[in-house]
């Protein structure tokens, strides 16, 4: 049965927005899980809110993805992702757009995240064996 990964990206930076939508596309064939993220900006509704929106859309999941890069560590929401990920004890997974400094969220320990190189094999292996 398919499982769902959390994909936790700064919705706000087009750049890492539309490159893990077009991961999703082009390795539909090689994914056989489910991803998912929120894309919208939910913050006008306050701080709350969102972060109801990210526990309502991580409640389903199985394991996270961080997509991590240059404007990704000033998210506002991936403390709370890292929290809510090691609290429901959820496999981390963590990668980078090439180009884009790699920065593993703080908020989790190194030995407790899985680290690939974005769009590489071993990525999409290690997605389909959670």
């Amino acid at each position: 049965m398919a499982k769902s990964i959390f994909i936790s990206h700064n919705y706000n930076d087009i750049k890492v927005s539309q490159a893990v939508k077009k991961m999703i596309n082009d390795n539909k064939e090689r994914i056989d899980n489910k991803l998912v993220f929120v894309d919208h900006d939910d913050t006008q509704s306050g701080s709350a809110a969102m972060d109801w929106e990210i526990v309502d859309v991580m409640a389903g999941c199985d394991a996270v993805l961080f997509v991590t890069g240059d404007h990704h560590r000033s998210s506002p929401f991936i403390h709370q992702e890292v929290h809510h990920a090691i609290e429901k004890n959820l496999p981390m997974l963590a990668t980078s757009l090439p180009g884009e400094g790699f920065h593993i969220p703080r908020a989790i320990n190194k030995e407790d995240c899985a680290v690939f190189n974005w769009g590489s094999g071993e990525l999409y292996n290690h997605m389909n064996q959670i």
